[in-house]
């Protein structure tokens, strides 16, 4: 467990201690590289670590023995891909991995240094994406590292940026499109419905040429079966929390009104699917689809400190709450989680292995 409390604590630290003029500093832009380096490190060099692990090693020794075309037909062709270089070039399981584990943390570092308390962001992200989709869905781990750096192109107004990013996550893992039509509906308010029109044509075409086998087989494991998720209602609301704030507070938060509708409508969905948790006897669909909500907690957590504006005693109280929050959460999941015991202990890959 030492490894994951410190890796906790680090941020947690950091936020606490680093002023809000401050964090834009060299000194502070260096130590946030340098520890989602060091995050990226433990996430792939992990070994029998992860509630997929054996899985994605039985993926991977299928690619290694079989031809080119075989690598795409067990994962998305991006992971696939990624897989079929590293067993050619000798590195195993390690290559995927290691650069799943990149991808997120990229994916991290560029969206928590939009935010006006990245250090919180980064706190925030630590017990659930980092630990444990980080480390035990690796697919959608790299698919969410390119949705966040897509969401950071929202606040530019930049649609193709949007859509160039999550193109590339959907390589990953399809299932990352379903914050397509979100962002359609965000953009037809302001530029029409015909922008609403195009984006949707786009999604049904995707679906229907690309998409359909993999999201059929989708239904058919999720919810034709009625598989039950332990923890799906927990892990909802920690998405649904801080989208209830957003959605209460949303007319404090600084920034641009069509960059605050796109974050209305992401906290509506969270909000709903947490909602709708209660009655769906297919939680498990819901808590796959919740993983691309995540960011939700990042962006709360990250800005709800600007509230208080120069208030140094009140940002920092409210500090102290999220990095409270987090870690009882990290404490009971690593404690009472039915499926920790996957990650625990955390071990090192060995030399060679």
């Amino acid at each position: 467990m030492l490894v994951y409390w410190t890796m906790f604590a680090l941020p947690a630290v950091t936020a606490l201690t680093a002023r809000t003029r401050e964090v834009g500093q060299y000194r502070f832009q260096l130590w946030l590289v340098l520890l989602l380096a060091a995050f990226t490190v433990v996430i792939g060099f992990r070994y029998e670590v992860g509630g997929d692990w054996y899985t994605y090693e039985e993926i991977i020794s299928d690619i290694y023995y079989g031809d080119f075309r075989n690598a795409f037909a067990y994962v998305d062709p991006g992971f696939g891909l990624l897989s079929f270089v590293s067993t050619r070039v000798g590195l195993g399981s390690l290559g995927p991995m290691l650069a799943c584990g990149a991808v997120l943390m990229f994916g991290i570092y560029r969206f928590s240094r939009k935010q006006s308390d990245p250090w919180l962001a980064i706190t925030a992200a630590v017990p659930y994406l980092i630990i444990v989709v980080g480390m035990g869905y690796v697919r959608q781990a790299a698919a969410i590292g390119f949705l966040l750096v897509a969401l950071t192109k929202l606040e530019g107004k930049s649609l193709k940026g949007f859509l160039s990013w999550l193109a590339v996550g959907a390589l990953f893992h399809a299932s990352v499109l379903c914050t397509l039509p979100i962002v359609g509906l965000a953009w037809a308010r302001t530029r029409g419905v015909a922008v609403f029109v195009v984006l949707a044509a786009a999604t049904v075409l995707t679906y229907a040429f690309l998409l359909r086998e993999r999201v059929d087989g989708f239904l058919s494991s999720y919810v034709e079966a009625q598989m039950d998720s332990s923890g799906a209602l927990v892990r909802l609301a920690m998405n649904g929390i801080p989208a209830a704030i957003f959605l209460l507070l949303r007319r404090f938060w600084p920034m641009t009104e069509d960059y605050r509708f796109v974050w209305t409508l992401f906290a509506a969905v969270a909000l709903g699917m947490f909602v709708v948790v209660y009655y769906s006897p297919a939680t498990t669909a819901l808590d796959r689809i919740g993983l691309y909500f995540i960011p939700i907690q990042l962006f709360v957590f990250g800005n709800i400190g600007a509230i208080a504006g120069r208030n140094t005693a009140a940002r920092t109280m409210i500090s102290i709450g999220v990095i409270a929050f987090y870690a009882a959460v990290l404490y009971i999941w690593l404690n009472f989680a039915v499926h920790s015991e996957y990650w625990l202990p955390y071990q090192v890959r060995p030399i060679g292995g």
